[in-house]
């Protein structure tokens, strides 16, 4: 069967959007490299889940000129949906080829002269990409986001919740490192929320998440952060979450 759907003509236009997400499985499960043209050609298809599969499947055949396309895409998604199958698939490809480098330095290149919500997807990139470098350009933004005159609060939130969602202890460190650097409330508030959920996320006994988040307790300035810290504190259940 999928020989078959192979050896037909590679003209996209001639199937059914259902045809298309199977073609499009099909090239990537065989990594069929012959039919990238296809792949690329169906990233602007009408159908969502054509764009969509088509994404994957370049990830398993693309060449590493498709990162700058795949980036274009991402940004130019209609719905944070197909921005995540395109951030998924940049990811794919970057560690197929050993480009996770290039990524990076395409998407901090990307973010220098970025705002609104093309910001807010090249931040969450770096974190799906998960390397030191990448780590270490959200760190770097972290300190033109966060200490902006008037920090943009959607940028501020999604280079939290990525740090915070890091896989590791280094992204959560460099939250709590933040949040005591900071002197804006409401952001403190919002990185101080942040460390939290990964606290209770990394650590799965419930006395670790207590000790953790007790020694912040004593580290908050305002009324606020400590009744959050508290009302934590208060929820852990000795036998678990």
């Amino acid at each position: 069967m999928q020989q078959e759907m192979l050896n037909r003509p590679a003209d996209p236009g001639a199937y059914t959007p259902a045809e298309k997400v199977v073609y499009l499985e099909i090239i990537r499960e065989r990594q069929a490299a012959a039919f990238r043209e296809v792949a690329i050609t169906l990233m602007n298809d009408s159908d969502d889940g054509v764009r969509q599969a088509a994404c994957a499947a370049l990830a398993a055949v693309g060449e590493p000129g498709d990162l700058a396309g795949l980036y274009q895409y991402q940004l130019a998604a209609s719905g944070e949906s197909g921005a995540e199958v395109a951030r998924t698939a940049l990811a794919g490809l970057a560690i197929r080829l050993q480009l996770e480098e290039e990524a990076v330095t395409q998407a901090t290149t990307r973010l220098a002269g970025a705002s609104g919500e093309d910001a807010v997807r090249l931040l969450k990139t770096l974190g799906t990409l998960g390397t030191p470098a990448a780590l270490k350009a959200l760190q770097d933004a972290a300190e033109i986001i966060m200490f902006a005159a008037a920090p943009q609060e959607d940028q501020a939130r999604a280079l939290l919740e990525t740090l915070s969602g890091w896989q590791g202890p280094e992204g959560g460190e460099a939250v709590l490192a933040l949040w005591q650097r900071l002197e804006e409330a409401s952001l403190r508030l919002m990185a101080l929320k942040q460390y939290i959920a990964h606290v209770r996320r990394s650590f799965k006994e419930p006395e670790q998440q207590r000790e953790r988040l007790t020694v912040i307790e004593g580290l908050c300035k305002t009324d606020a952060e400590r009744q959050e810290v508290a009302e934590v504190i208060s929820r852990i259940s000795p036998k678990g979450n």
